[in-house]
């Protein structure tokens, strides 16, 4: 018995040495759940979290997600429909030809300009403007200074294989015209091939009292001979100063090969939108060798300096399409 006692007591006292060491370690737990060695000196590594959803290889448990929480719907970002709203400016016409909104600091520049030409003067006949755009932040200013302003021109020539379609728009403004005279306000020219524009149309703008007179549409055709047109003016009141305009101009050629006396050019000219033509015919055509580009510009001739000092115009959103 007492053999039995001696060997049996030691055992016992290790068992409740190490059930009291499980006991101590059990409570050990920190106010996170963890347990102090995990947070202590490093020694035992935090696991990285798993993706969310996934099984710990360790323990073979499904980890909470935090999907639930990232998954929340936002806000409405357009609940302003700011971001529903149309594009403006060039970035509604991706598939132009061309296209100057005159949105970019560098429109002007010599290196950087879209254009082909811009009137070479030290005077201020050609500049971005914040003062009035359609497309922000720009548009662009031109103007007559004086008598010895040389012109105010800006000129862009695109070309196209077989195109047999062409439409210009612009917005335009107003600002003052001058005292008297006129000037072409644009010129859309398709050949060369009896001299510079030799087949094309032309909108000519004429001031009477810094007030505006007449518009009218003029058609130049060297090309097949035919005599230089002037047509009657637009309707009175039709453009007005110090408002934004949109004009549209298109022209539809149609070839044929067989017989050249046939071939057509039809113009037709939408101020402001409209569904009905402001103003449009059909007028004798080139041939297809003799229709070679599409070229625009903007203030190519001022009749009097001297006269048209003052003048300033706004433009913005110069789009040219070939089909």
């Amino acid at each position: 018995m007492n053999y039995l006692l001696r060997t049996v007591a030691p055992r016992l006292m290790l068992a409740s040495v190490a059930l009291g060491a499980l006991a101590i370690a059990a409570g050990c737990v920190n106010a996170s759940g963890g347990s102090s060695l995990e947070n202590d000196d490093g020694r035992v590594p935090n696991k990285p979290r798993t993706d969310a959803g996934a099984v710990d290889e360790d323990s073979g448990a499904v980890e909470p997600s935090d999907a639930g929480a990232d998954a929340r719907p936002e806000e409405d970002a357009c609940a302003d429909e700011s971001c529903n709203a149309p594009p403006t400016g060039c970035k509604a016409f991706p598939e132009a030809a061309f296209c100057d909104d005159f949105d970019s600091a560098d429109a002007l520049l010599p290196t950087k300009t879209k254009w082909d030409f811009i009137e070479p003067t030290e005077q201020p006949v050609a500049t971005l403007s914040t003062v009035r755009a359609v497309s922000a932040p720009h548009s662009l200013l031109s103007r007559v200074i004086d008598g010895t302003t040389p012109g105010a021109k800006f000129a862009k020539t695109v070309t196209k294989a077989n195109f047999t379609e062409v439409t210009w728009s612009y917005d335009v403004y107003f600002d003052a015209i001058g005292a008297e005279d006129g000037f072409f306000l644009d010129d859309f020219q398709f050949s060369d091939a009896a001299g510079p524009d030799s087949f094309g149309f032309r909108l000519v703008m004429f001031a009477q009292g810094t007030a505006i007179k007449e518009l009218k549409v003029e058609h130049n055709q060297q090309v097949t001979g035919g005599d230089y047109i002037i047509e009657p003016a637009l309707p009175a009141g039709a453009i007005e100063l110090g408002k934004w305009h949109h004009f549209q101009q298109k022209v539809k050629f149609t070839f044929e090969n067989a017989d050249p006396a046939q071939n057509k050019a039809e113009y037709t000219l939408r101020v402001d939108g409209a569904t009905e033509p402001t103003f449009q015919k059909v007028y004798p055509g080139a041939t297809r060798d003799q229709i070679a580009f599409a070229r625009i510009a903007g203030m190519p001739l001022v009749f009097n300096k001297e006269r048209s000092a003052g003048l300033a115009i706004h433009w913005d959103n110069h789009v040219l399409e070939l089909k």
